[in-house]
């Protein structure tokens, strides 16, 4: 059926002490939660290249893994095509969680970037309406084509004045 005992992860015979660091590095890399620096490649060309080191790593962090079943199975064309398989997927798998979490990043950014200007045209109104509150409403010049320019105060005054001459007037035919 299966081995009982488990194996230990054992470095390549060729493997150095930089390629480890390098690959427990990339793990870290992969297990932080952290969004990469550069969010979005410059070129395809940067793309193609990041691509091809993410691929490096995953090939290099699983012949660390398989090398002593590579020896010991004797069917190293199946786990080579295995660890190809593997090493493919992963590299669609990080591109298109890069792709995705680039453009959720943008999304975010674009919304961020809408709500700033909602904001600033709030606070614009906000100001425009305080500043028309503010000026005492009795110093407040009134403009009309049917009425001289001056103060609501005056305006009112001139009206309490019509209005006491038409009680005035009102008293006067009511005695008649």
């Amino acid at each position: 059926m299966g081995r009982s005992s488990r194996r230990t992860r054992a470095m390549p015979p060729g493997s150095s002490n930089a390629e480890a660091a390098s690959s427990s590095s990339f793990r870290a890399r992969l297990r932080s939660e952290s969004i990469p620096a550069t969010s979005r490649p410059a070129s395809p060309s940067s793309a193609i290249l990041l691509q091809d080191e993410v691929r490096r790593q995953l090939a290099k962090a699983f012949a660390a893994i398989t090398s002593n079943n590579t020896e010991e199975d004797g069917d190293n064309g199946r786990v080579v095509q295995f660890r190809d398989t593997l090493v493919n997927t992963g590299v669609e798998l990080h591109s298109d969680a890069i792709g995705k979490i680039t453009k959720g990043h943008a999304d975010i950014q674009a919304k961020i970037a809408e709500f700033a200007e909602q904001s600033s045209r709030a606070l614009s109104q906000a100001n425009s309406l305080y500043s028309n509150i503010a000026y005492p409403l009795s110093a407040t010049i009134c403009e009309s084509e049917n009425l001289p320019r001056a103060t609501i105060a005056t305006h009112l005054s001139n009206l309490l004045k019509k209005l006491d001459d038409a009680e005035a007037e009102l008293r006067v035919l009511g005695q008649e």
